[in-house]
């Protein structure tokens, strides 16, 4: 996860969009799913508004995703069994 992180700050500004937290994470997320999170008030932490636009701080928002990131031992097998499950 410390690569995820240093690959985060490298290509993050201290301030951000929803448009481009989605961006950085290649479209995983997209900015209404940010928007809809944050309306559940399970985003990320220290957002900010300037304009009436939300603005994520880049090291909240690299620590929610770490949170939130899980790393497969084998690429795959969790959705390889779920899937054999599903059409047993």
């Amino acid at each position: 996860m410390e690569k995820l992180r240093e690959q985060l700050l490298s290509i993050l500004p201290p301030l951000f969009s929803r448009k481009e937290a989605s961006k950085s994470l290649g479209g995983l997320l997209s900015a209404k799913t940010l928007a809809n999170l944050d309306s559940k008030g399970i985003g990320p932490k220290g957002r900010i508004q300037i304009a009436g636009k939300v603005a994520y701080t880049r090291e909240a928002f690299i620590d929610w995703v770490i949170a939130r990131t899980q790393k497969f031992e084998n690429s795959g097998s969790s959705e390889a069994q779920e899937n054999n499950h599903a059409h047993a």
